[in-house]
């Protein structure tokens, strides 16, 4: 326990933040999407709607021409193209990441309505 010259006792492992006023961890910390989703549920999908053949030869052309003309003034990273076509199975969290967000739009029209509000 650490007692600090203002008076406040706090604990080494960072418990003071709960005993603050006014501090909601549920409200006051941002949460990731791709924290909150299961990696392993995004995974899935985009294996079974990208690389596993719901996406025929013309429409795997249409989400990639639809990917490539998507603007990505927000992000931090984009992946290319063709890796989305490619190496789907071999994704980092950080392709995970930036997939999932454009995925509803990017797949609108290419998959069916029911895996479309998977998404």
């Amino acid at each position: 326990m650490i007692t600090t010259n203002t008076g406040i006792t706090c604990l080494q492992n960072g418990d003071i933040l709960f005993k603050l006023i006014g501090f909601d961890p549920h409200q006051d910390i941002p949460i990731e999407m791709l924290h909150t989703l299961l990696l392993g549920l995004v995974k899935y999908m985009m294996q079974v709607n990208v690389s596993g053949g719901k996406l025929n030869g013309k429409n795997l052309d249409v989400l990639m021409a639809r990917y490539n003309d998507f603007s990505f003034d927000c992000f931090t990273y984009r992946s290319s193209p063709a890796s989305v076509k490619q190496y789907t199975g071999s994704f980092v969290g950080k392709d995970y990441k930036c997939f999932i967000q454009i995925a509803p739009f990017l797949l609108d029209g290419l998959i069916s309505s029911e895996d479309l509000l998977i998404w």
